[in-house]
């Protein structure tokens, strides 16, 4: 065909289908869709200019589409981040400063008394003893128990997030359980059995929901989808010195 520069082309997939796609100009590239992964294709292009479409083109190489690789994970983090009670935040490691409360010229109105990671690593919450809740990186702000003009029977004493980091759930030392964003109520301890409430962890493997509450004897109650591994008090041992902190295992691989 004549008629000088082509104005596009069109590029059609051999097989039942006959998918095709366009270029627009004399030169350049596109993506021919619908074609089925493991299975050979050949393809013909066609030109067009101002004197109509040319004959097609000889068919090229076979070429296989094939699925995309798989992901690789991400190696688990090796930083960590460490809070003072005036909220100042000190990172470690491959661990990000995402802010602080000094950092912002901001002063808890009660002493922080825990933090929790988003599930990627890419920010942090801060708690107060009143349930004030601080968020920083990529942190969304769920609430808090000052927002709710609500203030704890006993201090709150920490705070985990759930698996898709949409959500947290809060812990006074009375076993009181505050929940916010998508962390579901799964209930609390009325009266703690073994001393106050230290800590409350939630379920690492980040495939389901739940959380366990350990107590300054060593004792742990799990709600939600957590199991319960065992404790101190059920393998008859005392601490020496009171429990002070709860965390779960990450899994392995």
């Amino acid at each position: 065909t004549t008629g000088g520069t082509p104005s596009s082309y069109t590029v059609t997939a051999s097989g039942t289908g006959g998918q095709t796609c366009t270029v627009t100009g004399a030169s350049g590239s596109c993506t021919v869709d619908g074609l089925v992964n493991g299975t050979p294709y050949t393809f013909t292009a066609t030109a067009t200019t101002g004197g109509g479409a040319s004959g097609a083109s000889p068919a090229s190489t076979p070429v296989t589409p094939e699925p995309p690789s798989p992901v690789t994970p991400v190696a688990p983090g090796t930083g960590y981040w460490l809070v003072g009670a005036d909220g100042g935040v000190f990172a470690f490691g491959d661990a990000a400063f995402y802010g602080s409360l000094p950092a912002d010229h901001l002063v808890p109105a009660e002493p922080i008394v825990g933090m929790a990671a988003t599930p990627g690593g890419l920010g942090y919450w801060l708690v107060g003893a009143d349930g004030g809740v601080f968020a920083f990186g990529d942190a969304a702000f769920y609430g808090s128990l000052p927002a709710d003009h609500l203030t704890p029977a006993r201090p709150i004493v920490g705070m985990a997030a759930t698996p898709g980091g949409l959500g947290y759930w809060l812990v006074g030392a009375n076993g009181s359980v505050h929940n916010f964003g998508d962390a579901p109520y799964d209930g609390s301890i009325a009266t703690p059995v073994g001393g106050p409430v230290v800590g409350i962890a939630s379920d690492e493997t980040r495939t389901r929901s739940g959380f366990v509450l350990g107590v300054s004897d060593g004792g742990v109650t799990t709600f939600g989808d957590m199991v319960d591994s065992g404790s101190l008090p059920a393998l008859g041992i005392t601490p020496i010195e009171p429990i002070v902190g709860i965390v779960t295992a990450r899994p392995l691989g």
